[in-house]
């Protein structure tokens, strides 16, 4: 088939793929000496012709320090049978030979340029002859106090040492001057390498060490050991059954174990999940009845709505009718108006007019404070009502004697609402506690079940925003009481050893490869709880068998998870924990380390006994990996907060309507005291008045009328 297109180089040849060496450019660099040498491939295979000394080595090197970590350089491989004296420090020097001192016998080297003050240049373009791009990579190398400092540089495009590698001013400036003239300039190898590689497209530092080796090899006499030595990874059969096919196996049968264990689980959890349907059967039809419950208040206002109706009918034809029956009224008190007026036009020529009108004015005046006393009386009888008390009051003796008690009673009642609504504050207080509980004790028992831990949720929160954070998972950063667990046969010693190791059963044990990162993260944040955490060494730990083995001791009534951390938590409990059971106090006394079935521990002449949890409660315990009994106990702590909640809200409730009660029996109290005279409300006199006014009214109008 014809090809399409062809790419072609600048000398208009088929064009390679991939970046290939442009040019190599040295400056100060072995006995390439205050000038600069170039070495121009231009991307094609190139062959180096010149005899003994003359710089082939010394170029090659110089593209090897480019690209190859200085810890893996190896100069001058051709020479065989000789000690290679080649380094960085002898390249940036010059060194070319050695001479003998008068006074010494050992030979000296010599050197073209002194060792401190001089700076050697070293630079490579790549070009990709495809895509047209180009990157060059270089170093300014110098040695300083006996070790070879430098700049490492990597720039797009096709740069020079005399254009843009000279007059860089002070060295205060090198840095600005570089990045002005395009170069990224790193101070470590390291990066420096992620950049060029990344440009050039090299995948990984294997493909620079199969490089280094390659670039300076003088024969290969074997090509099957050269590949197998540079160019494949080094198989280890034995460490690959030990540390990867032995444990994943295991992996593979605990999987097992949990899915079968998983399927009984299933099995047990089926009639909850049939009621669990019943439940949400249940919900929707209460559903349904409380959206028709919701309709009722509708419905029956549409039916009051139409009875108000033709009841306002009927009202209005009743209004027509009294209508009718007050206009008739009407005419007929204005009549009797007119003939009132001309009575008192007939009135009012005499003294018995005058003193009808005086007479008027004065019943206006008494039924107005009779009104005011009747209103004051009702007061006082709705008030004595709500007291229970009689409210007849016929004297002032009576009135004085009730305002007395009322005053001895109003203290009485104030301490008692004053005491109820401290019982209401109380009460209050501990049905916010309760909720707490509830709150803390449902969110811990969550925890249990997402994470599959006894650890404390404050605890796993705090190690899952440090995994999070920086990208481990929760089986690289476990909690020592993950990997811990009390044996079967001393199951009546969990409390006591919970007690023993809970501090050390909350620690989160970090490895010593994530130790720095883990270690600035937390000191970087305010827990707001006391954290510890352990740094674990890489380093195989030694363990004290002895202790390990001795059933009288804790150690040896421990289970330990394989993990790749059991180690070090199993040499640590041994070290740390090596307490003595003991049976009773007597015999705690004959040991130095020791602790009894009670929870008391002795260490040396300290001794602690921390009870303020039973030593039996297993909703504190820490230790092990099966999460049921301590789900079981943090349910029934979950139903004490239930009950406690639902006490405090009675008595809270009954503290209130008590409170209520006292309150308006003093306001009732209150409002009497403020009646402070038996005549405030007595209306008999005003009784009098008016009856004595009216039958001198009578007899006025009828002596006027004897007289007309």
């Amino acid at each position: 088939m014809q090809k399409l297109l062809e790419i072609k180089d600048d000398e208009g040849k088929a064009a390679l793929p991939g970046f290939r060496l442009k040019r190599l450019e040295m400056y100060n660099w072995g006995t390439f000496h205050e000038k600069v040498e170039c070495l121009i491939p231009e991307g094609r295979w190139s062959l180096l012709v010149g005899g003994n000394g003359s710089g082939k080595s010394t170029a090659v090197d110089a593209l090897r320090t480019l690209l190859v970590p200085p810890a893996s350089l190896t100069y001058n491989d051709a020479i065989t049978g000789k000690k290679k004296d080649r380094t960085r420090k002898s390249y940036i020097r010059g060194t070319y030979g050695s001479e003998s001192q008068e006074d010494t016998a050992t030979a000296q080297p010599k050197h073209l340029r002194p060792k401190d003050g001089t700076q050697s240049i070293i630079l490579a373009v790549f070009r990709n002859y495809y895509t047209s791009a180009e990157t060059t990579v270089a170093q300014i190398l110098w040695v300083q106090d006996q070790d070879v400092d430098g700049y490492f540089l990597v720039a797009d495009g096709d740069r020079s040492i005399k254009e843009h590698l000279t007059n860089l001013e002070t060295s205060r400036e090198v840095v600005k001057n570089l990045k002005a003239r395009g170069f990224q300039v790193q101070k470590s190898f390291e990066s420096y390498s992620e950049v060029f590689r990344a440009k050039l497209g090299i995948p990984n530092r294997g493909a620079m060490d199969v490089f280094n080796q390659a670039i300076g090899v003088k024969e290969v006499t074997d090509l099957n050991l050269f590949v197998r030595k540079h160019m494949l990874a080094p198989s280890d059969a034995l460490g690959f059954l030990e540390t990867k096919l032995i444990p994943h196996y295991r992996e593979l049968n605990r999987c097992w174990e949990a899915i079968q264990k998983a399927e009984v689980q299933l099995k047990r959890l089926r009639p909850i999940a049939s009621g669990y349907e019943k439940i949400v059967a249940a919900e929707r039809e209460k559903k349904r009845l409380d959206a028709l419950k919701r309709e009722v208040p509708a419905y029956y206002a549409q039916r009051e709505l139409g009875l108000r109706r033709a009841y306002d009918e009927q009202l209005e034809g009743s209004i027509a009718k009294l209508q009718e029956k007050r206009d008739g009224l009407k005419t007929a008190l204005e009549r009797e108006l007119a003939t009132r007026e001309s009575i008192k036009v007939e009135l009012s020529k005499d003294k018995v007019g005058s003193r009808l009108r005086e007479i008027e004015l004065e019943q206006e005046l008494a039924i107005t404070r009779r009104a005011h006393k009747l209103q004051t009386l009702n007061g006082i009888k709705a008030h004595l009502s709500t007291l229970g008390k009689p409210t007849v009051l016929e004297s002032e003796a009576q009135f004085t004697e009730l305002r007395h008690k009322l005053l001895m009673e109003q203290g009485t009642l104030e301490g008692n609402r004053l005491a109820q609504e401290q019982k209401k504050v109380e009460h209050a207080l501990a049905k916010e506690r309760a909720e707490e509980d509830r709150q803390r004790i449902g969110a811990e028992a969550q925890s249990i079940r997402d994470n599959q831990v006894l650890i404390p949720l404050e605890f796993v929160n705090i190690r899952k925003a440090v995994s999070e954070a920086l990208g481990l998972s929760a089986d690289q950063l476990p909690f020592a009481g993950e990997l811990i667990e009390v044996k079967a046969e001393y199951r009546e010693w969990t409390g006591a050893i919970e007690r023993l190791l809970h501090n050390f059963g909350v620690s989160m044990l970090v490895p010593e490869s994530v130790y720095r990162q883990v270690a600035q993260y937390i000191n970087a944040k305010h827990l707001s709880i006391r954290f510890v955490f352990h740094r674990v060494p890489a380093a195989k730990q030694i363990v004290r068998l002895e202790l390990l083995n001795d059933p009288k001791r804790v150690p040896a009534r421990l289970n330990f998870k394989d993990h790749g951390l059991t180690d070090w938590v199993r040499s640590e409990v041994a070290r740390r924990f090596a307490h003595l059971c003991c049976a009773d106090v007597q015999q705690l006394n004959c040991v130095e380390y020791g602790l009894t079935r009670e929870g008391l521990i002795r260490e040396g002449s300290r001794h602690v006994k921390d009870d303020r949890f039973r030593v039996d409660d297993r909703a504190k315990y820490v230790l092990g990996w099966s999460t049921q009994s301590k789900l079981a106990a943090l349910a029934e702590e979950f139903s004490g907060a239930e009950r406690r909640w639902n006490d405090a809200k009675r008595k809270f409730e009954h503290a209130d309507e008590q409170a209520r009660l006292y309150g308006a029996r003093l306001n009732a109290v209150t409002a009497v005291l403020q009646v402070v005279s038996f005549d405030d409300f007595n209306v008999q006199p005003e009784q009098d008045l008016l009856a004595r006014l009216h039958a001198e009214k009578e007899e006025l109008e009828s002596s006027s009328d004897r007289e007309l």
